[in-house]
């Protein structure tokens, strides 16, 4: 333990000086405590007929199988739906795709991009260094 500085010298002394006293262990304390704890009544466990937990836990099965299959039905049919693969495209929707894609990739070449306004327009010299 570390040396406390001079300044906690009186707060040591006082506490030394008026520490409360540590009353006397009672030696029948231990006996009085059990004695106590006996005199209070435990509660009774009763025993449940067996022939009515076994009922219930039957009947819970009988529900539990139907609700099972049923779940499995469900999962089988959203699994089927969800992991379908996707129809394929007709020739004619396909053409009209790459014509949009075609048609907007010219739209974004630099050259149309460079505007009047543009205070910084990009050009064939204009480099990141």
């Amino acid at each position: 333990m570390s040396r406390f500085s001079d300044d906690d010298l009186p707060l040591t002394e006082f506490l030394k000086q008026y520490q409360p006293r540590v009353p006397a262990a009672n030696p029948d304390l231990e006996d009085h405590l059990m004695s106590a704890i006996a005199s209070v009544p435990q509660p009774r466990l009763t025993v449940i007929s067996t022939k009515i937990s076994t009922t219930r836990i039957q009947r819970q099965i009988l529900w539990a199988v139907p609700s099972a299959i049923a779940a499995g039905l469900v999962a089988t049919v959203v699994s089927h739906r969800t992991f379908a693969p996707a129809s394929q495209p007709s020739s004619a929707e396909v053409a009209e795709l790459q014509t949009f894609i075609e048609s907007t990739w010219q739209e974004s070449s630099p050259e149309q991009l460079v505007s009047e306004s543009d205070p910084f327009p990009v050009t064939e010299d204009s480099t990141l260094n």
